[in-house]
């Protein structure tokens, strides 16, 4: 038990303040509302528990939880002009566990092999210098069998996206979208946030949709195109 980390943890994020006390983990001072258990061996979950309601001053046995066997991944990776040799790091993960296993993928190799995942629906995450984040590919393991899925790197250059807001408002939602509609950046219930907001995104060659929402109702949305991936762009 002293090599394992315990993680509580819910939709808004996690608790890490546990005690060891007799083989069981205790949390204490927890807001109600949904939590998991999340249980790492160094940076790599080995157990994702699932989702319990935690009542107001309710004090919650959520019994033993025990390890199951993992699963195997075979990922293919296209490589698309520009990103032969790039070098990124992959996350795998169980949809909605908060934690993932973290993988390096180095250059030009075109597939990669994860073992003793967490069963379940995962999510594939991959980031780089030089490339659009890939986010929210998604692959089922199970237990002792081999599943494969495969993911494109797309060479990508960097664009400033800008929000101006009054000081009266408080932004509620910040979304990039591609042409497909798919996430490329999703910031739901953005905390204090400087005026104006900045955030710099890694973007492929294409046209997007830039959209805000603040709390009231208020909407605003334009669209932008990546023409080019030289880094000094105006920024949008």
């Amino acid at each position: 038990p002293a090599a394992l980390a315990v993680i509580l943890a819910s939709d808004r994020g996690w608790n890490t303040n546990s005690k060891l006390e007799g083989g069981a983990f205790h949390f204490e001072d927890i807001e109600p509302g949904r939590r998991r258990v999340i249980v790492l061996s160094g940076e790599d979950p080995i157990l994702v528990g699932p989702w319990f309601e935690l009542q107001p001053a309710e004090i919650k046995d959520v019994g033993t939880l025990v390890t199951e066997p993992g699963g195997k991944l075979r990922l293919g990776i296209v490589r698309g002009p520009g990103t032969e040799a790039i070098e990124a790091t992959i996350y795998v993960g169980v949809v909605g566990g908060s934690h993932a296993r973290k993988v390096a993928m180095p250059p030009g190799i075109t597939e990669i092999v994860v073992d003793n995942l967490c069963v379940g629906e995962s999510e594939i995450s991959a980031y780089a210098k030089g490339m659009a984040s890939i986010r929210g590919s998604k692959c089922t393991i199970v237990a002792g069998t081999e599943a494969t899925a495969q993911i494109e790197l797309r060479a990508a250059g960097q664009r400033e996206i800008v929000v101006e807001y009054a000081a009266t408002q408080r932004l509620t939602h910040i979304r990039v979208q591609d042409d497909g509609g798919a996430e490329v950046f999703d910031y739901p219930q953005p905390r204090a946030l400087e005026r104006p907001y900045r955030i710099k995104l890694q973007l492929p060659l294409g046209r997007f949709m830039f959209l805000v929402e603040t709390e009231g109702g208020g909407k605003t949305e334009t669209t932008f195109e990546m023409t080019t991936l030289a880094e000094d762009q105006p920024p949008v």
